[in-house]
């Protein structure tokens, strides 16, 4: 305790000394100038700046078929806040608003969030740009923006639901396959095998006509006759001059992998997927100049032919070139029809091989409901 005393009182006379008037003072720092009003003025006004609003960030190119539905995925960059309410807004590439999306609730901020949206818009180019207020009722700063592209397929894919839905409820053995106008193959049972019947005289027409590249000349009575009535004695001609060689071609040049040859044109094997197939590509297999002789048999079959699928289409603005095909079997009764439409630039082919049905009514039915709701015209 008494050093400690000791100390502060020396403590104490050093500071008296150093107050003292006449001795020395030990030298000093000389004492800081007194700030001036601007200076005063620019500490006092200098604040933290506020954070910056949020920064939207559209991502990919999304796109989608008119009727169905597109994801749009995007993020919210913030600073300060952790959710955000979001507008989306789609365009034409003028710059004129076409739709507004307000999802529910808020969203997520610094994450990648998936909206999805069932787009009625018209097939055309669109933009889609992604608006944001954060918790702090901030816009953000930047708007991202992408691209959005509609198509106009047909069939939808809810019309083909229907047509499947259709189908199983039908009676005897059912083969589908429809190509869609983007080219892609859906169906039921597509793959399954049926006797051919009078299908096949397609077939033998492109095949006579591929090997006949100046034209059917003589022959021309005995085609027409084999596609627009379907004359089966006019097949058997065509036939003997083709051969399945002649079948096999035309199937490997069409893509087919199931067609079998049976040595007679009747008793080939067909699917419902091959014979889409073959008609979505059918006037490219014929020889340059002859499309227009193809078209013309295929589109003007007798009317008491024209059941079925070009009954279901051609009310609603379709060009239909077909071929159908029916006889008995030890199933019952065999329909068969397949048929390219054309309509406004676009090619959808339709298949639907059917066999024991209990009547050649009830298989034309089967076949012209599938067409209707394939269509969406019921």
């Amino acid at each position: 305790m008494a050093a400690l005393f000791t100390l502060a009182a020396i403590a104490v006379l050093v500071a008296a000394a150093g107050s003292g008037g006449g001795a020395s003072r030990p030298m000093s720092a000389a004492p800081s100038p007194a700030p001036s009003p601007s200076a005063a003025l620019t500490e006092t006004l200098s604040v933290p700046a506020p954070a910056p609003g949020p920064r939207t960030i559209a991502l990919g190119r999304p796109a989608t078929y008119r009727g169905e539905s597109v994801t749009f995925r995007y993020r919210i960059q913030s600073e300060t806040s952790e959710m955000a309410a979001v507008t989306i807004v789609l365009r034409r590439p003028g710059g004129d608003a076409v739709a507004t999306l307000r999802p529910a609730g808020r969203q997520a901020c610094n994450r990648t969030v998936s909206l999805r949206y069932r787009c009625l818009l018209p097939a055309g180019s669109y933009r889609y740009t992604v608006y944001a207020v954060d918790d702090l009722d901030r816009e953000q700063i930047a708007a991202g923006s992408r691209p959005l592209l509609v198509r106009d397929v047909v069939p939808r894919a809810a019309d083909i639901a229907r047509a499947v839905t259709w189908l199983k409820k039908r009676s005897g053995y059912v083969g589908f396959a429809v190509i869609d106008s983007e080219g892609h193959l859906h169906g039921w049972h597509a793959d399954q095998q049926f006797v051919t019947a009078s299908v096949v005289k397609a077939m033998m027409l492109v095949a006579y006509l591929r090997s006949h590249p100046s034209g059917p000349g003589s022959m021309s009575p005995v085609l027409a006759s084999m596609i627009g009535v379907s004359d089966n004695n006019a097949a058997s001609s065509v036939h003997g001059a083709v051969g399945d060689a002649g079948l096999y071609a035309v199937a490997r040049a069409a893509g087919m992998t199931r067609f079998a040859g049976a040595g007679y044109w009747s008793g080939a094997m067909i699917t419902a997927a091959d014979q889409a197939r073959f008609f979505s590509r059918i006037f490219d297999l014929v020889p340059k100049g002859q499309e227009a002789y193809a078209r013309h048999l295929l589109s003007t079959i007798a009317s008491y032919q024209s059941w079925g699928i070009p009954a279901a289409a051609r009310h609603h603005g379709w060009t239909v070139y077909f071929k159908g095909g029916w006889r008995g079997t030890d199933r019952g009764q065999l329909v068969h029809q397949v048929a390219r439409l054309e309509k406004d630039g676009r090619v959808i082919t339709i298949a639907v091989m059917t066999d024991g049905d209990p009547s050649m009514g009830y298989g034309i039915e089967t076949i012209r409901g599938t067409a209707e709701r394939v269509l969406g015209v019921l």
